[in-house]
């Protein structure tokens, strides 16, 4: 049976259906992909001035809020949307309950925004009203400013929202209908009748409440002063460049070679090894762990010569110890001392 069996059962009993079929229960019936939520009804659109407040547009805040009538302006300042959560139980049915989203106040306080806060104050925003901005949260506006504390570090906006929430709370006294949970629309209902208890001791304490410090864009003179630095740079690696330049071009010509004016050998210049020659064929060698190598390899050789020599006869070697050749006629022997000098 699919879930469109058991919703258009009138005998289906959830209980008996978990127990006995509990993979079937969960797949298709109440328990699982089946929640019935067709009596869920949808959640009511943001109100147009909580999307001005939310984008931070005060002209347009402003331009709503005074082409409003005095009639409609305690509804258009303070109302908020209807929203269900809705709670799925393990006994496969769900539980809903309906809250208030947020009210115009409540989402400026949420961004830090002190001049849309203190606009809506002036023009009979309710301070004293619960929205639900999730599941897990509701509360008035200084709760949630208080609550965007912790993202909004050090904002000085922020601190101002706070200060003029809590000046304007000792002018109001709280809603009856103040609580977040929407019941058939209590506010509307009541006609948003709450006011403040003196709207122009309200006014003035908002007015005693300094603007927020202007923060400066500094970000050209951090662009200038970076663009100094480089080139304060640049002038210094040119300036030592040209001074190596001209350290490298003062030398003095003596006789077939060229030295430097200095005296004194540069640190990072190697001094040349001293050269080791092999007292029998004078090669030349930087280390005395290379002259010996090369006298083990030399006697290597000479030792394979004389099996040779053995090998093919009489045979005229070299007298030096490092030189591995043979001669056939001592006329060759005698050539080959003259030209290298063995």
């Amino acid at each position: 049976m699919s879930y469109d069996d058991y919703a258009y059962d009138s005998d289906y009993d959830a209980m008996e259906h978990m127990m006995n079929d509990p993979v079937g229960f969960q797949t298709y019936g109440y328990g699982g992909f089946g929640f019935d939520t067709s009596n869920v009804p949808p959640d009511d659109p943001t109100p147009p001035l909580v999307c001005a407040c939310l984008d931070g547009d005060i002209n347009l805040v402003k331009s709503m809020l005074e082409s409003c009538s005095d009639k409609d302006k305690p509804e258009l300042t303070n109302k908020a949307r209807r929203w269900t959560e809705v709670d799925y139980k393990a006994s496969g049915f769900t539980k809903e309950f309906e809250w208030y989203g947020l009210t115009p106040l409540i989402a400026a306080a949420n961004k830090g925004l002190d001049e849309i806060v203190e606009f809506l104050l002036r023009n009979g925003a309710d301070p004293t009203l619960d929205g639900n901005s999730d599941d897990d949260f509701y509360g008035d506006a200084l709760i949630t400013a208080n609550r965007a504390g912790k993202r909004l570090l050090d904002s000085a906006n922020l601190k101002r929202c706070i200060e003029l929430l809590e000046e304007a709370g000792k002018f109001w006294k709280r809603a009856r209908y103040a609580h977040g949970r929407y019941t058939n629309d209590g506010r509307k209902r009541a006609g948003y009748d709450n006011k403040p208890t003196d709207l122009e001791g309200l006014i003035e304490a908002l007015e005693k409440i300094p603007p927020a410090p202007v923060v400066q864009d500094c970000s050209a003179s951090l662009t200038q002063a970076a663009i100094a630095a480089s080139l304060k740079r640049r002038r210094e690696t040119t300036v030592q460049d040209a001074s190596i330049s001209k350290k490298r071009s003062t030398v003095q010509k003596v006789g077939p070679s060229t030295i430097t004016s200095s005296s004194k050998t540069p640190a990072n210049m190697k001094t040349p090894e001293k050269q080791i020659s092999c007292e029998n064929c004078k090669k030349k060698f930087n280390t005395e762990a290379n002259l010996e190598n090369h006298k083990r390899d030399a006697n290597r050789i000479r030792v394979n010569a004389r099996q040779k020599k053995k090998n093919i006869g009489k045979s005229i070697s070299c007298n030096v110890l490092c030189c591995p050749k043979l001669f056939s006629k001592q006329a060759d022997l005698n050539s080959h001392k003259r030209s290298t000098g063995h």
